[in-house]
């Protein structure tokens, strides 16, 4: 059974649920608003082991993680502080998120792999292997943020970590001041098109974006089309996402008038229903396929997370110098567990 973990009106789950449907492979929304299942995990010690980890007894043998922090949950359904529900949907959640880590199921993605975006600047350190990325710079000095907006023209201010922001090209005469209460990621802005790339496994999935807006995401007008990209592009992406633990993933790139492929971001969660050429569902069906042969076949067929070429020294890109003015070295493992901490908090 293929287990799609979140909430049953997340479109995205929704899409996969459509198209597993069609392909007659078994699944389940476990809805983090209803009552938790009954979950059996798989136990092996020195003198026993049980079968297979089940939900409510059907063998669980892939799962598409999008949950939703348990306050969150609570807050919406008006579930008391101190009830029987929040209590239960967190010490479900917490279970369920754990044996994630470590079961030998097809997870799309594990919460340690979807770490990385919790600091761009890290990730963006991590991006430069394989692509060029804009010249960054995160600080608290005002000075310091008036000197990179000289040097480079023109700037934008976005998120440092990944909670969603909406991305902006910076006034100086009225942003900078405000510098000293917060570290602040600054890039340059770079002049180009922008285009989504959505690596699901082996397959590529290119979106071209046209807008007037620096952040097309709220541009009402912005055009979508599908597009290709150059197979040494779609190769690169392959194994950025590879290098991350990433069965599906989302390049955030803006193509430059001469060619040149900068890389922004990697999405680990990212909402694909917006880039896909409706009717036409490529990439819902694309992730169906990958579920469709972890429930039929051998498990255990999860990239090796953190375990990556790019760490041992094997990279696409040789970089010579490094785009980014502020280096954050951050333990992949303590992110992992951060970010897992916030879906079993109450």
């Amino acid at each position: 059974m293929i287990v799609l973990f979140g909430t049953a009106d997340d479109p995205i789950l929704a899409a996969i649920a459509e198209a597993l449907e069609l392909r007659s492979v078994g699944h389940r929304i476990l809805d983090q608003r209803c009552a938790p299942p009954e979950f059996r995990p798989h136990i092996c010690t020195q003198v026993s082991s049980t079968s297979e980890s089940t939900i409510d007894g059907e063998p669980v043998r892939g799962v598409v993680l999008r949950p939703v922090a348990v306050a969150d949950v609570a807050a919406a359904e008006g579930w008391a502080p101190d009830g029987p529900e929040i209590a239960a949907a967190a010490q479900f959640a917490s279970d369920f998120l754990a044996h994630c880590e470590f079961e030998p199921w097809t997870v799309i993605n594990r919460l340690s792999t979807q770490a990385s975006n919790l600091s761009k600047p890290w990730q963006l350190e991590h991006i430069n292997r394989w692509f060029d990325v804009p010249r960054t710079l995160v600080t608290t000095d005002a000075s310091a943020a008036a000197a990179f907006h000289a040097s480079c023209g023109r700037i934008i201010v976005k998120s440092v970590s990944a909670v969603r922001s909406i991305v902006r090209e910076v006034q100086p005469d009225r942003d900078l001041a405000s510098v000293a209460h917060c570290p602040t990621l600054f890039q340059e802005r770079i002049e180009g098109v922008d285009v989504r790339v959505h690596v699901v496994g082996r397959s590529v999935f290119a979106t071209r974006m046209t807008s007037d807006a620096d952040d097309y995401r709220y541009d009402t007008e912005t055009r979508r089309e599908s597009m290709a990209v150059p197979e040494s592009i779609a190769h690169r992406c392959v194994q950025l996402s590879d290098s991350l633990g990433l069965l599906l993933a989302g390049c955030d790139f803006r193509v430059t008038p001469s060619g040149r492929w900068v890389c922004f971001e990697v999405n680990p969660s990212p909402a694909f229903t917006y880039f896909e050429p409706r009717p036409e569902t490529p990439i819902a069906e694309a992730v169906a396929e990958l579920l469709r042969d972890a429930d039929s076949g051998p498990q255990g067929t999860q990239p090796g997370g953190w375990s990556c070429a790019a760490r041992n020294g094997s990279t696409s890109k040789e970089s010579s110098s490094r785009h980014t003015t502020s280096t954050v070295s951050s333990n992949a493992d303590r992110m992992a567990d951060t970010l897992a901490s916030r879906w079993s908090s109450s």
